[in-house]
């Protein structure tokens, strides 16, 4: 048991090296929020995509539409409801906000994320025959996690570099 006791003391310096203040905390839980919405909007447009396709590759394409669809429509309500709640809202500040962060996460998306979705989910759907909804799922997630460390590495070089804070 006291072996344990340095990798915690370890894991809590990491943590807060991390610099976990609010605002990095609620960017995430946008982010997070647009997954949600991705994931509502992922297989929603998957299933119904496999109502007018039989072929992987329009089912998954589909897929991806669904996720950009859901994630934009959530990230946004959610970006909005924090800047309200902390009494910073203006239109101007999010139009900011938004030159930063839309760049980078379309590229990053487009990159890694979407790519990610695509394969994964034409991979779960032709190798092992899974579900439309359980494949956009499987893939949404995996794209999901990639955006997220990619995201917050460039959050972190802006903070760090540029002195801009999403």
């Amino acid at each position: 048991m006291a072996k344990l006791l340095p990798k915690v003391k370890l894991v809590s310096d990491l943590v807060s090296s991390l610099d976990l203040d609010e605002r990095t905390v609620d960017f995430n839980k946008e982010l997070l929020g647009a997954e949600i919405g991705g994931i509502i909007g992922a297989p929603s447009f998957g299933w119904a995509s496999s109502y007018l396709f039989s072929a992987s590759e329009s089912i998954s394409l589909f897929t991806v539409v669904g996720s950009v669809f859901g994630a934009a429509i959530s990230w946004l309500l959610m970006r909005i409801r924090h800047e309200r709640r902390r009494g910073e809202f203006s239109y101007k500040k999010l139009t900011t906000d938004m030159s930063y962060f839309t760049p980078a996460a379309f590229i990053i998306a487009l990159v890694v994320a979407y790519p990610t979705i695509f394969f994964v989910t034409r991979a779960l759907l032709k190798t092992f025959k899974t579900h439309p909804i359980l494949s956009s799922l499987g893939g949404e997630v995996c794209g999901f996690f990639l955006f997220l460390v990619f995201i917050n590495i460039y959050r972190w070089i802006l903070k760090r570099h540029y002195k801009k804070v999403l």
